[in-house]
């Protein structure tokens, strides 16, 4: 299923987006506030995986070469994919080459993928993770109505990121309360790191 938000164009990936996607995932300066950079052999096997699973029914995975509209060029990619196939549950993330950062198109993009994973591919609740230095995930994730809770590291318990959650029952709570999408800092937040509550 394709779609198209105001500034962004989203097509089902196809062999020949196998570029772009190799490069979000292997560029340091791209994951540098996403995770470690996948080594070509991971991220090759990462894309063998993600074509082979948009053929899945029912749905596995769906990723999307994200391009700009004006001028037309590829972007991005956007996904989720099931981490827990009996209880739907499942990962979503976006990623964005250099050029197309700090141009909102992460809030629209991320929006648009959270609302058809809830209402046209059956998913009960969906995931995500954003590095502890990430502000712009974080002030995403909470305009959308995601809750979370604070991933501490293995060893030293010293807090590393953000895990992310978002309910079906939350989403249309959240669509119902905040139809113009304005920030929101959610109850079950206990905590407000970079005092974005002060800056609606």
């Amino acid at each position: 299923m394709n779609f198209k938000v105001t500034n962004v164009s989203a097509t089902s990936i196809k062999p020949e987006d196998k570029e772009l996607y190799l490069k979000v995932y292997t560029d340091p300066e791209i994951m540098k506030f996403i995770g470690t950079p996948l080594s070509q052999e991971r991220a090759e096997c990462a894309w063998d995986a993600s074509i082979e699973q948009e053929t899945h029914i029912p749905v596995a995975r769906r990723t999307w070469t994200l391009s700009e509209n004006d001028p037309k060029r590829s972007i991005g990619i956007a996904a989720f994919g099931l981490e827990n196939k009996e209880d739907k549950i499942a990962t979503i993330g976006c990623m964005f080459v250099l050029e197309a950062h700090g141009k909102g198109y992460a809030t629209e993009v991320l929006r648009k993928v959270t609302e058809l994973a809830f209402e046209e591919y059956g998913i009960n609740k969906l995931t995500s993770y954003s590095m502890l230095t990430n502000k712009a995930s974080y002030k995403l994730m909470v305009r959308l109505g995601y809750g979370y809770k604070e991933v501490l590291t293995e060893h030293d318990e010293i807090k590393a990121g953000y895990y992310w959650f978002l309910t079906k029952r939350e989403w249309l709570n959240f669509l119902k309360t905040n139809k113009n999408t304005s920030l929101m800092i959610r109850a079950i937040n206990e905590s407000d790191p970079f005092n974005l509550g002060n800056n609606k």
